[in-house]
This record gives C-alpha cells, structure tokens and sequence, in this order.
C-alpha cells in the first residue's frame, strides 16, 4: 500500500478535482500528500527585465496552482500538504520526484484534450501512467 500522495497540479478544473479526490484518499487512509506543480523557467536570453518579468509570472501562476489544490485537498477532508514547485518539463519532473517516493500514489488531473490534441501534443498524464515505477490515479476533467 502506499504511504503517501504526491498530487500534481496545473491550475486546470481537472487538477482541481483531482485534489479533491487526493484530500478525501488522504483522509480516509491516514496518509501525507505533497502538491506539486511544474512551472517553465524562462529562457536566459530574455535580458533583463523581461527575464525577471516572466520568472515573476511563472512563479505567481505556480503559486496560485499551488495554493488553489491544497485548499482543495484540505476542504476534502485531507491532511495540510507539503507543497512544492519544480521548473522544468512537466512529465519528467514528476516522474523524477516519485521516484524519490516509491511508496507514493501519483494523484493528477486529466484535460481531455481529445486523442487528436494529445497525439499531437502529447500527455502528460499519460506519460506518466506509461512510465510510473508506482501506481498512478488520473481523474477526468469534471467539465467533459
């Protein structure tokens, strides 16, 4: 069984309802949830201050993603969770993090882009789901 939740977020309603559904895992099983949102780190080349305008962006929006899912997870009935922010490619960094908590669950939202979207775009979630050494929960987009 796992011993921990590791919820990641991007602001979307779908990472919304999945920190729903983390909060209320959480309460019921007695376990910890870290949040955990993947921000981009600008590009350097920018100069100053766009640089500094657009990592100031970056980081509110991660902010905001961040506070919006563990207010969810605590209103669920969930634990205060650990919250974190990472820059760098979304499904990597994840991936990454889990691997550092093998007995975690990796709880995430789905957008439901559609197959067309994601084939051409890619899923984070499902590249996850295919290369997660753990067990991974995706939750469907309330909205579609």
């Amino acid at each position: 069984m796992f011993q921990r939740i590791l919820l990641a977020v991007d602001g979307s309603e779908a990472s919304l309802a999945a920190a729903r559904v983390a909060g209320r895992l959480a309460g019921q099983l007695g376990v910890g949830v870290r949040v955990l949102t993947v921000f981009d780190q600008p590009n350097s080349e920018l100069g100053e201050p766009n640089y500094s305008n657009a990592l100031r962006e970056e980081l509110r929006d991660a902010d905001h993603a961040l506070n919006a899912a563990a207010r969810a997870v605590r209103e669920s009935g969930g634990p205060e969770p650990e919250i974190d922010r990472i820059a760098g490619r979304p499904a990597e960094v994840i991936l990454d993090v889990a691997s550092g908590e093998p007995d975690a669950l990796i709880v995430m939202g789905n957008r439901g882009r559609g197959r067309i979207a994601s084939a051409l775009l890619g899923s984070v979630s499902t590249a996850v789901v295919s290369r997660a050494a753990g067990p991974v929960l995706v939750v469907p987009d309330p909205s579609h």
